[in-house]
């Protein structure tokens, strides 16, 4: 766990310990796959809003990522998604939320390493 420690700081590992062993490891590490492809995906429509200057999609991508990171413990990546959720729905300015969009996607390149590095150790 290690390099994914070194990666995002705020992963909560004793949620995620939790959770596997509730579940078992095989459920566990195909569930953290899925999480990667579901934030994967949102992260897909943030970029979306940012190529077409489109708060809409943005504020899609962002609700779903606050939800998927604070469910698996990015802390990160879910202060980001609040942060830019609740700009988009009071109507911030396209031009304000732009920076923080792309600090969305940053940080969400960041959780996927991460959890694609904790993954990789407890198989």
């Amino acid at each position: 766990m290690e390099l994914a420690q070194q990666r995002v700081k705020r992963l909560d590992y004793s949620l995620l310990t939790k959770l596997r062993a509730s579940m078992g490891a095989e459920k566990f590490q195909n569930l953290m796959e899925q999480c990667k492809t579901d934030i994967e995906d949102a992260l897909a429509l943030v970029k979306v809003g940012i190529e077409t200057n489109d708060t809409a999609p943005i504020e899609r991508g962002t609700h779903k990522l606050k939800s998927i990171s604070g469910t698996f413990g990015l802390a990160d990546l879910c202060e980001v998604s609040i942060r830019v959720s609740i700009a988009t729905q009071a109507a911030v300015p396209y031009a304000n939320i732009e920076p923080q969009a792309f600090e969305t996607l940053s940080v969400g390149k960041r959780s996927i390493e991460t959890l694609q590095a904790y993954i990789a150790e407890i198989v």
